[in-house]
């Protein structure tokens, strides 16, 4: 299992958290709220809707609602409250799909995809 891995200035030394499920593979993750999200990638072969959060105060997993769209190589990004899950690769094209989670109402909605397809894509947030 792949596990997850936090490092301590004062120690000078990683310690680890915690197992991941099953996901092993080209996984989007960004952390808010100090909770870590974990999106999509891959478990061998079989490439994954499902998301996962990491409560880092309790140290313990729960599940989050699948995304629409299987995907590995995406990009995630928080902006404004929701997660952005950008682009990737679905097991057979790249993508221009982008979805948006909204905290509120805990659901995944398709919003304008990207002008070209991008797998392996990094994400950032600038200034909100």
């Amino acid at each position: 299992a792949t596990s997850i891995d936090a490092f301590s200035l004062r120690d000078n030394a990683w310690k680890s958290l915690a197992a991941m499920s099953s996901r092993r593979l080209q996984f989007g993750a960004v952390v808010v709220d100090k909770k870590l999200i974990v999106a999509g990638g891959r478990d061998g072969l079989k490439t994954l809707n499902t998301v996962e959060c990491f409560d880092f105060s309790t140290l313990t997993w729960s599940t989050l609602p699948p995304m629409n769209v299987h995907r590995h190589g995406l990009g995630v990004a928080v902006l404004g409250g929701p997660l952005y899950a950008v682009g990737g690769h679905d097991g057979w094209s790249f993508l221009d799909a982008v979805e948006r989670w909204d905290p509120a109402t805990r659901q995944w909605s398709s919003i304008c995809p990207m002008s070209i397809q991008r797998s392996t894509v990094g994400v950032a947030v600038l200034n909100d």
